[in-house]
């Protein structure tokens, strides 16, 4: 099929991957002047399988609640006067239980499992080099109490036979020698995981794309998608009719509004998350893979010079103002945990809209339109899911439309 990709993140360019090693003739447009531009620009570099979960969760309301208190501010619900943060709010509060959890939690996970699968796959199969290391994750908990938490409640990851291991601080440096233990009560480490450069990534296999085929054309936003009524049958970007088999929007948070423009609707939602990006400078005091703070929901990551850290969650609608204090918390955990590591006035502060379902799944498959599909609302786990998701998507058009109806990714499942 001739088939038109439209977004160039991680996901439209996994996407195209998988489409053109299918057979398919694939032509890329992006509204922007090079590959992940956007969420996939600076995340916190995860590749992992086992955090892989729905924010919506049984104790969710709780737990927010005291992050909204926090002075730090790892969450910040600001309301926008739409209806739509309203009702995304709310579908979500209604997964917030230990069934849908549970059931959400386990189609993450193996997203996510199957994702690192495909990596290893396309490692063998390619030369990519994106800062790429395979050293686990290490969470670390401050409050005692909220260690203790944690090891009551590792049945998921046993369950799973997700390879990990309950720390004391001070057995915490041989993982990570520079971290300062007396920051926190205990760790859990999961060993699998794995940490890259997403943006990187991104660039270098969408070289490959275009050894195989693959048309990318750059400052190209989509004004409109094409159909009869029947099927979808292209799109104009840039005053140009593109005409096309299969259209397949991989278009992050503004997927809601291109399919909202031919009368379909998908319920994502933009929730901002923030990073900094330091160099490193004194190497012995640096990290040497992911570690998560579970107080201050930040992600510390090593990419190669430099440190990525990541977090904070702020639902407040469309806006794109950067807040400076949001900054300030990313510096005080880097510096809580690696003092003297990284180069703090020479930093890359970044904002970025992840793309959120209500219960944590991303959407991947066909619409009810014929000729049209979606992979989008990868939340925060665009870079964890890419590979995975791109391959589903492909998977999915030689699917009856009716089983792929009865999958958790469906995108329509809101309304089925």
């Amino acid at each position: 099929m001739n088939i038109v990709v439209v977004g160039a993140g991680i996901a439209g360019v996994c996407t195209a991957w998988y489409l053109t090693k299918a057979g398919h003739q694939v032509t890329v447009v992006e509204a922007l002047s090079e590959v992940a531009q956007e969420t996939s620009f600076a995340n916190a570099g995860m590749l992992t399988q086992g955090y892989a979960a729905p924010w919506a969760a049984p104790n969710v309301v709780k737990q927010s609640w005291k992050m909204l208190r926090e002075p730090s501010k790892p969450l910040c619900i600001k309301p926008d006067g739409s209806l739509e943060q309203v009702k995304w709010l709310w579908k979500m509060y209604g997964y917030c239980n230990a069934e849908d959890f549970s059931r959400n939690r386990q189609h993450m996970y193996q997203l996510g499992k199957r994702n690192l699968q495909l990596l290893h796959q396309l490692k063998n199969e390619l030369a990519l080099d994106y800062a790429g290391r395979a050293q686990g994750t290490l969470e670390v908990f401050r409050a005692s109490g909220d260690y203790q938490a944690c090891v009551d409640d590792t049945d998921f990851l046993n369950q799973q036979g997700i390879a990990h291991v309950l720390l004391e601080p001070q057995n915490c440096n041989e993982f990570e020698p520079a971290i300062a233990t007396d920051q926190f009560s205990g760790a859990l480490r999961l060993n699998e995981d794995e940490t890259g450069d997403c943006h990187l990534f991104a660039q270098q296999l969408k070289q490959y794309c275009e050894q195989f085929g693959v048309k990318f054309l750059f400052e190209h936003a989509v004004s409109a998608i094409l159909n009869d009524g029947q099927s979808v049958t292209g799109v104009v970007a840039a005053g140009k009719t593109l005409l096309a088999d299969h259209v397949v929007l991989t278009t992050g948070c503004q997927t809601k509004r291109l399919l909202q423009s031919i009368g379909l609707d998908a319920m994502i939602y933009p929730v901002k998350g923030y990073s900094i990006t330091v160099p490193i400078k004194d190497e012995s005091r640096a990290p040497q893979s992911t570690i998560l703070d579970y107080q201050y929901k930040v992600a510390i990551t090593r990419m190669g010079d430099h440190i990525r850290v990541g977090g904070i969650a702020e639902i407040s609608g469309w806006d794109k103002i950067k807040i400076s204090h949001n900054e300030e918390t990313l510096k005080m955990v880097l510096n809580d945990l690696f003092p003297g590591s990284a180069d703090l006035e020479e930093t890359q502060f970044w904002m970025g809209m992840r793309p959120m379902t209500p219960d944590g799944p991303p959407l991947i498959g066909r619409m009810p339109l014929a000729g049209l599909s979606v992979n989008a609302g990868h939340g925060t786990f665009g870079w964890t899911f890419g590979l995975a998701a791109a391959k589903l998507l492909q998977e999915s058009l030689s699917v009856d439309y009716t089983v792929q109806k009865q999958s958790p990714f469906y995108p329509s499942r809101y309304q089925a």
